[in-house]
């Protein structure tokens, strides 16, 4: 069995941490857009059943554009 030297523990730390902020400018763009097109997509049949529920669902993509923008600042910030 191969013992597990510091320097190496330590070099997948590195690896583990540095992937974890890389991969958030792939992965939270890509999740923001598929959650607005979702609600886009509905917008439409909600209408349908309510007009109450189309000016909501337009209202919060209203929100979505600024709220992405603090969100974003918000995960570009290392946590411990």
């Amino acid at each position: 069995m191969a013992s597990v030297s510091r320097k190496n523990l330590e070099a997948s730390r590195c690896l583990l941490t540095g992937g974890r902020y890389n991969t958030f400018y792939i992965l939270y763009p890509l999740g923001i857009g598929s959650e607005m097109w979702l609600v886009y997509k509905s917008i439409t049949p909600a209408g349908r059943r309510n007009q109450l529920f189309e000016y909501i669902l337009w209202a919060i993509l209203a929100v979505y554009v600024p709220g992405t923008n603090l969100c974003t600042l918000h995960g570009e910030q290392p946590h411990i």
